[in-house]
């Protein structure tokens, strides 16, 4: 549930804390980090907590990447989706499960050659 600011006197001034970050976050052209956004916010006046807005960051598409390393292969981020491919990377990759056999000997190729890199 969204916080709504209220005014010093007790009356409600109808500006919710996570557009108001929203705002910020909008108006800027690199990602910033929380502690930029507390403070660009509080010379507005209006106090939000770090978790606040690491929360409503990450709902509007500035998650921070992960850099995982796995059997001695950094991996950035999630998983890889169909939807987030291009056609031309869906074909190659029909082209390469053609070339192999199957889906999972595709699968070992490309782990493989991941170790390799």
């Amino acid at each position: 549930m969204a916080k709504v600011l209220k005014a010093k006197r007790g009356r409600q001034s109808g500006l919710n804390k996570s557009q108001a970050i929203r705002d910020i976050i909008g108006g800027l052209e690199e990602r910033p980090s929380p502690k930029e956004i507390i403070l660009k916010l509080k010379e507005k006046g209006i106090e939000v907590s770090p978790a606040l807005v690491t929360n409503v960051m990450a709902r509007s598409g500035m998650r921070r990447r992960r850099r995982l390393r796995r059997n001695g292969v950094l991996r950035v981020g999630r998983p890889v989706h169909a939807e987030g491919l291009s056609m031309s990377a869906l074909l190659e990759a029909k082209k390469l499960v053609k070339q192999v056999g199957s889906v999972d000997d595709a699968k070992r190729a490309l782990d493989a050659l991941a170790k390799l890199l």
